[in-house]
């Protein structure tokens, strides 16, 4: 729904964030319908500004609207361990209806940037704009239980294949080694496929070979 609908309808706060929002906050909050842009990672703000009835004051990591004015908080630094965020909850989501046109996928994430510089790509640019390591990896046996979650939860209701959204998986050799023999490991090969996004000159025989088994 357009945020110009739900201004005109509702008393509400409308909140943007993403890649666009952290590369041009200024192009973005200059828009009627929007009050609240997140200029980094979105986690830490939301809580922090539900915790505190969207009181903006002092919530690092945004920009807001208040008395005619913009103001600008300082920067929030980004998570550095990724294990501490709480696993996507599904339970709203009708998921047999999008398992209908997502070929029967759930999204998930391994890990949080990338360390090149592409030129169709904006990981350079965020790089620039965030503060905090960059390039972060959930470690294997928080991923293994996410995943085991999700089979329990969604197998039967159709649930076939895990797609990583990572920028590029296979950054760490001895981190995808390692994921390969867990997930064969508890089974999980037998139940679901997945796919992931990599870079050309990182493939290995090795590699390819430990992901193809599981």
């Amino acid at each position: 729904m357009s945020p110009k609908i739900y201004k005109n309808n509702f008393d509400i706060k409308t909140i943007f964030g993403g890649v666009h929002v952290i590369l041009s906050p200024e192009n973005v909050i200059q828009n009627n319908e929007v009050d609240i842009v997140c200029t980094g990672e979105g986690e830490g703000v939301l809580e922090e500004l539900l915790d505190n009835d969207l009181n903006c004051t002092g919530v690092r990591g945004i920009w807001y609207k208040a008395g005619g004015q913009i103001i600008k908080n300082k920067n929030r630094r980004l998570i550095e361990n990724l294990d501490n965020l709480a696993f996507p909850d599904f339970n709203d989501f009708d998921l047999e209806k999008y398992f209908a046109i997502n070929h029967n996928h759930l999204p998930i994430t391994a890990s949080r940037g990338c360390p090149y510089a592409c030129s169709y790509c904006s990981n350079h640019a965020l790089k620039k704009k965030l503060e905090g390591k960059y390039v972060r990896f959930r470690s294997v046996g928080n991923i293994i239980q996410e995943i085991e979650l999700r089979i329990k939860q969604y197998h039967k209701e159709g649930f076939k294949y895990l797609y990583f959204f990572d920028d590029t998986f296979i950054l760490d050799r001895d981190f995808v080694l390692e994921f390969c023999k867990k997930f064969k490991g508890r089974g999980f090969n037998k139940l679901i496929k997945w796919n992931v996004n990599v870079r050309a000159d990182l493939v290995t025989d090795e590699i390819i070979k430990s992901m193809k088994d599981a």
